[in-house]
């Protein structure tokens, strides 16, 4: 199975700004699309959550061929994410 590899050091320019934000607004547009549909109004009132995952999350999933797999390189690289990863959910508000 192919998975992302991280092959360089994380920064702020590897992540589209804003993107779970704009990641939300495709799915809040379903989302309405679907309640539209719903015959019972208490369907109606149900509201989208939204959930990022955390950096330990994320470098589960990915391949490492940067920063190792010792500690102290799970810890650079949770770091890294946190960094570039930590305007992403203020893009939301």
């Amino acid at each position: 199975m192919l998975t992302p590899t991280i092959t360089s050091s994380l920064t702020a320019g590897c992540l589209k700004p804003g993107w779970c934000a704009d990641e939300f607004r495709r799915s809040k547009v379903l989302f309405d699309q679907v309640l539209a549909e719903q015959e019972h109004p208490k369907h109606r009132q149900v509201h989208l959550k939204y959930t990022l995952p955390g950096p330990m999350t994320v470098l589960d999933q990915l391949n490492d061929s940067f920063y190792g797999d010792d500690r102290a390189g799970r810890r650079r690289a949770a770091q890294d994410l946190v960094k570039v990863s930590a305007f992403q959910p203020i893009s939301l508000s």
